[in-house]
């Protein structure tokens, strides 16, 4: 019993690994991408709201599936944890420049490591 807790908390960490590399190009990719495109061709927004769609098809889903997988889903402090960043994320210039994606992946590991 006591080894497969152990394999499930590497799995867990490896997968938080993956999502927080992943939320950290998601959040400050765009806000450097957003700057120097508005300087130079003036679409920086536009790339911004498409890694927004991406961050929010990735680590929402995966927060998503993964609150209902493990019986967490009905519970409103989890559908906040889910459902505040991607709200933060779509306010124009907060959303640009907050790592939305970042803190909500650290604040999801912190919950999944206390089970």
């Amino acid at each position: 019993m006591e080894a497969s807790k152990t394999i499930s908390k590497a799995l867990i960490m490896v997968e938080i690994t993956f999502l927080l590399i992943g939320a950290l190009i998601f959040d400050f990719l765009p806000a450097i991408l957003c700057l120097f495109l508005d300087i130079f061709a003036g679409i920086g927004e536009v790339i911004s709201y498409v890694f927004k769609v991406l961050a929010t098809l990735t680590i929402g889903v995966w927060m998503t599936i993964r609150s209902l997988t493990t019986g967490r889903g009905g519970h409103a402090r989890t559908l906040a944890k889910i459902i505040l960043p991607i709200l933060g994320e779509y306010i124009p210039f907060l959303g640009t420049i907050a790592p939305f994606w970042t803190l909500a992946v650290i604040f999801y590991a912190i919950d999944m490591l206390r089970e």
